[in-house]
């Protein structure tokens, strides 16, 4: 079963929907990895300040690289940077979007 397919047959409850904040201060501690500076890789989010950039990390897992693979080919990573990639990729692709008139 796909997440698309579980995302389609489970249902939240609007209430639970309005009550969750996408980033609370809690989750903002966990992705302290995350950084963007705008004179660093045109402003992408990158990992620790590094020129690794949260998508090259996130297209490294798409394309079945496991955390351990990463790390071994880019060893100034830590396994925890990738953990905080994924994360905040699962954050960003939990944002909601709407077109502008």
């Amino acid at each position: 079963m796909t997440a698309k397919s579980v995302c389609l047959r489970r249902r939240c409850p609007k209430a639970e929907l309005a009550s969750r904040s996408p980033l609370t201060y809690a989750s903002a501690a966990v992705l302290d990895r995350i950084k963007v500076t705008p004179g660093v890789c045109e402003g992408r989010p990158t990992i620790r300040g590094l020129r690794l950039t949260v998508d090259f990390v996130l297209k490294l897992l798409g394309d079945a690289y496991t955390a351990d693979d990463i790390v071994r080919e880019y060893p100034e990573l830590e396994k925890e940077d990738v953990y905080q990639a994924a994360k905040y990729g699962a954050w960003l692709a939990s944002e909601r979007t709407s077109a502008v008139a």
